[in-house]
């Protein structure tokens, strides 16, 4: 049970936001070379000049990494709530569903297509990330179209998550077959983005991918109450005037975006979407998505930025992947969630 305070809204947002702040800090502040509080606030707030090489850390490698990892933190942990809500499965994410494989798919079709006679990407640039970005997103968008045509027909969660398992395993083989066939320089290059990283990106890519998240969750937010009162089953929405069909196409394309987005960026990254949901959805002991929300955005940041800190910490040449890492931390929590019947019933 949890304590009689953290059922407070106010405190539920103030103390998600402390969070956020404090790992901020960190997360700028630690890796392969630590960084004074004191310089951290003379990069922001001060006139007096700091070390060259420390002014360079902050802006080339610690504020882009951090504003990634916000972003992808808060697209991901939101991804995966508008998917459990579509599907009505509390297992329901990008990475379980199959949606971040098919998103890989699109990203391999551009930095993998000339194995194909396709132009090939082999650098994200900046001039290059539209056409990543665009394949990403529909191929996520794909996918999850065809996962949702198919839950119209399956009424079994297990079975639904099954389906899911083989589309995305269909992707992944189809990208091995691509990566099997491709030259070894371009192989190279995919292998290191499929890992996933928060590195990647450089400060207007990063910027970019906040960009797109917000966007995208300000308009989620909009729709917020025709998506809570979906939740309560597709008859006694459409009962309330709600357009079923609508509200579904608007979740598969947010989704979508959010999903592709993050990974053409960061590569795939697990766990993220499917945990997040559960444990706000804990906290609130609420489906109102206009509330969840912005926990889900405070908390799923948290959570990435938290792990970006470890990778950090473990590795003193390069960081680990992230993905390693989210995965380390994330499949306990599922294994709590599926045993734990308060965590469970907290979709129902």
């Amino acid at each position: 049970m949890l304590p009689q305070i953290f059922k407070n809204s106010t405190f539920q947002y103030v103390f998600g936001l402390m969070i956020v702040i404090l790992l901020l800090v960190c997360s700028i502040s630690l890796g392969s070379v630590s960084i004074s509080f004191g310089e951290i606030l003379s990069y922001f707030f001060s006139s007096t000049q700091i070390n060259t090489i420390t002014h360079s850390i902050i802006s080339e490698i610690r504020i882009p990494k951090t504003i990634t990892a916000l972003a992808a933190g808060i697209a991901l942990s939101i991804s995966g709530y508008l998917l459990q809500t579509l599907f009505r499965n509390p297992l329901a994410s990008p990475s379980t569903m199959g949606i971040s494989s098919g998103a890989s798919l699109g990203v391999a079709f551009i930095m993998l297509g000339s194995s194909a006679g396709i132009s090939s990407i082999t650098a994200l640039h900046f001039f290059d990330v539209s056409s990543v970005i665009l394949a990403s997103i529909f191929g996520a968008f794909v996918t999850t179209f065809i996962i949702l045509v198919i839950s119209l027909r399956v009424t079994s969660m297990t079975t639904l998550i099954l389906v899911g398992f083989m589309i995305g395993t269909i992707n992944t083989a189809i990208v091995g077959i691509w990566q099997y066939i491709t030259s070894p320089d371009q192989l190279q290059a995919f292998f290191l983005w499929s890992m996933g990283s928060l590195h990647s990106a450089n400060l207007s890519q990063s910027v970019l991918l906040f960009s797109i998240t917000i966007c995208v969750s300000i308009v989620v937010i909009a729709f917020s109450k025709q998506i809570t009162i979906l939740t309560l089953g597709e008859e006694f929405a459409k009962s309330m005037g709600v357009s079923v069909q609508k509200i579904r196409f608007l979740i598969l394309l947010f989704s979508s975006i959010l999903t592709g987005a993050v990974t053409a960026f960061c590569g795939p990254i697990g766990f993220v979407g499917i945990i997040i949901p559960h444990i706000v959805r804990y906290i609130v002991q609420s489906n109102d998505t206009k509330k969840n929300i912005p926990l889900i955005m405070l908390y799923g940041s948290s959570f990435l930025l938290l792990c970006d800190i470890i990778t950090s910490l473990l590795s003193h040449t390069f960081p680990l992947p992230i993905s390693l890492v989210t995965s380390i931390i994330g499949a306990p929590i599922v294994l709590w969630i599926l045993m734990t019947k308060s965590f469970y019933s907290s979709v129902n």
